[in-house]
C-alpha cells in the first residue's frame, strides 16, 4: 500500500487553500497502525489482574470471550461503513438504518467511551509510576501526558501519524520483550508457559467469566476509532476503512490472548495484593524485580506518551463534528490555520480528561467499566444498524454476515454488560439518560440540530 512519508506528508496540498479542511493524508497502513496504537499491544498490563481475580483464575478464556465478541462486532463495522454512504461510525450507521433518534442515542454513548479513554489511559499511567515513585502523587503523571498528548496533536494529523509508527514499534517490543523474559524464566523453572490448566478449572462461574471479560474488554476497544479519520484518508483508500477494522482487532486478540495465556502461567499460586498494579508486582516477583520495574515504566511511559495522542485525536474529531451539526457549542468547528486540527475541541477535550482522571485516579476499575459500558451500547448499535439495514430492509440473503454475526454479537455482549460493577452500570445508564433529555430538548428548541449529519 502507498505511504507517506515523513518528508512527503508535511508537503502534501491540502484540500483546500483554506483553514476549514482536514488534510487528506492517511493511508491504509496508517489507519492499522493508527488503530493498533489506540487499542495497545499493552492494554493487557492494566488489567489482567482484575480479570484473573474475577474470572476465577481463568483469564485466558475469558480474553477469548472477549476476542470473539469483538470480532463479531468488527465484522459488523466492516459490512456497515461499505453499504452508508455517510463518512463515520456509529451514530452514522445507525441513523442511517433506524432513524434519527436512535442514532443520536447511539453516537452519545459512543461519545461517553471517547470522552473518559483519554482519562483512563492517565489514570492507568499514573498508577504505574506512582508504584514506583510513591513520593509523587498521581495527579501530577496526569497533567504530565495529558500535556505531552495535547502538543502531539496540536501539530496536525500528518506528525501525529508519523509518531504512532514510532510508538508502534515501542509496544511491540516491550511485549516481545516481556514474553521472551518470562518464558525463559517459566523454563527453566522447569514450567510450561501455555498450561491447559490456565484455560479454565472446576471453580470457574459463568458470571464469573463474563465480569472479567466485562473488564478485559478494555483490551479490544477503541478500533472503531479508525473511522473517525474518514475526513483525513485519501479518497483512493477510502473503501479500505472496514478491512482496517478487521485487522487491527484480530492482530490486537491473539498478541492479549498470549500475554494473558504466559501471565495465567506466573500467576499460579501468586496473591495479588493490588490489582491496580498486579502485573507489574507479578512480574517483579516471578521473573525479577528488574523486569517489574521495566514493565511498570514502560508501561507509563507508552500508556501516557503512546497511547493517548491518538485517543484524544479521536474525541476532538467527534465534538468538531457534532459542533458542525449543531450539536455542541460551535467554537469547537474552529481549525488552527497553520496545522489544520480543531485546536479548540483538543483543548476542551484535554481539560475534561484531565477533570475525570483526577476523580477516578484511585479507581481505575470503575472508569475501566464506565468507559466499556459506552463502547458496549454504541456496539449494539452497529450490530442493530447491520441487521436492520442489511437482513431485513434490503434482504441481502447473507444470513450469517447479516442476521448471525450481528444476532451473536449482541447476546454477547448483554451476556457481558450484565456482569459490570453497580457503579458502572449506574452512571452508564444515567449518561444514556441524560443524552435521551438532551435529545428530547433538541427535537423540541433545535431541530435543525438534528437534522445534520455527524460522524461519529
Amino acid at each position: 500500500m502507498e505511504h507517506i512519508s515523513a518528508t512527503d506528508a508535511s508537503s502534501l496540498p491540502r484540500e483546500s487553500s483554506g483553514a476549514g479542511h482536514f488534510a487528506k493524508v492517511l493511508s491504509f497502513r496508517d489507519l492499522v497502525i493508527y488503530g493498533i496504537v489506540f487499542v495497545a499491544p499493552i492494554a493487557p498490563w492494566g488489567t489482567f489482574a482484575y480479570v484473573y481475580d474475577l474470572s476465577g483464575h481463568a483469564a485466558v478464556a475469558a480474553y477469548v470471550i472477549g476476542v470473539v465478541c469483538m470480532y463479531f462486532t468488527a465484522h459488523s463495522y466492516k459490512e456497515i461503513c461499505t453499504q452508508v454512504p455517510s463518512s463515520g461510525s456509529v451514530y452514522a450507521y445507525v441513523r442511517h438504518a433506524m432513524g434519527v433518534g436512535p442514532g443520536f442515542i447511539a453516537g452519545w454513548m459512543v461519545l461517553l467511551d471517547y470522552l473518559l479513554i483519554p482519562a483512563l489511559m492517565y489514570v492507568i499511567a499514573g498508577v504505574a509510576l506512582n508504584t514506583f515513585l510513591p513520593d509523587i502523587p498521581r495527579w501530577i503523571w496526569v497533567l504530565v501526558f495529558a500535556g505531552f498528548s495535547l502538543a502531539v496533536n496540536w501539530f496536525g494529523i500528518a506528525f501525529t501519524a508519523r509518531v504512532n509508527i514510532l510508538f508502534l514499534v515501542v509496544q511491540l517490543v516491550a511485549v516481545a520483550g516481556f514474553l521472551g523474559w518470562a518464558i525463559f524464566k517459566l523454563k527453566a523453572n522447569g514450567e510450561f508457559a501455555f498450561p491447559a490448566s490456565t484455560l479454565w478449572s472446576p471453580g470457574v462461574t459463568a458470571s464469573g467469566l463474563f465480569a472479567g471479560t466485562s473488564i478485559c474488554i478494555l483490551a479490544f476497544i477503541g478500533f472503531d476509532a479508525i473511522t473517525t479519520l474518514t475526513d483525513e484518508v485519501k479518497p483512493c483508500q477510502r473503501h479500505l476503512i472496514g478491512r482496517s477494522i478487521v485487522v487491527v482487532l484480530l492482530f490486537i486478540g491473539a498478541v492479549a490472548v498470549l500475554q494473558s495465556w504466559v501471565l495465567s502461567a506466573l500467576a499460579k499460586g501468586f496473591t495479588f495484593k493490588d490489582l491496580a498494579s498486579g502485573v507489574y508486582d507479578l512480574t517483579g516477583a516471578r521473573v525479577s524485580p528488574s523486569a517489574g520495574a521495566i514493565m511498570a515504566w514502560t508501561a507509563a511511559t507508552v500508556t501516557g506518551i503512546a497511547i493517548t495522542p491518538p485517543m484524544l485525536a479521536a474525541v476532538s474529531r467527534v465534538l468538531c463534528a457534532m459542533a458542525e451539526g449543531g450539536q455542541m457549542p460551535k467554537f469547537l468547528t474552529a481549525l488552527h490555520k497553520r496545522h489544520q486540527v480543531p485546536h479548540r475541541a483538543l483543548l476542551v477535550s484535554t481539560v475534561l480528561s484531565v477533570a475525570i482522571a483526577l476523580t477516578f485516579a484511585a479507581h481505575p476499575d470503575e472508569l475501566t467499566g464506565i468507559v466499556n459500558f459506552g463502547a458496549l451500547c454504541a456496539y449494539i448499535g452497529v450490530h442493530l444498524a447491520v441487521l436492520v439495514l442489511l437482513g431485513f430492509r434490503r434482504r441481502s440473503g447473507r444470513w450469517f454476515a447479516h442476521m448471525l454475526c450481528p444476532i451473536a454479537g449482541i447476546a454477547i455482549i448483554i451476556a457481558v454488560a450484565t456482569q459490570m460493577s453497580s457503579t458502572a452500570l449506574e452512571l452508564g445508564f444515567g449518561w444514556m439518560a441524560f443524552g435521551i433529555l438532551y435529545y428530547i430538548t433538541l427535537k423540541a428548541f433545535r431541530k435543525s440540530a438534528l437534522d445534520a449529519e455527524v460522524p461519529i
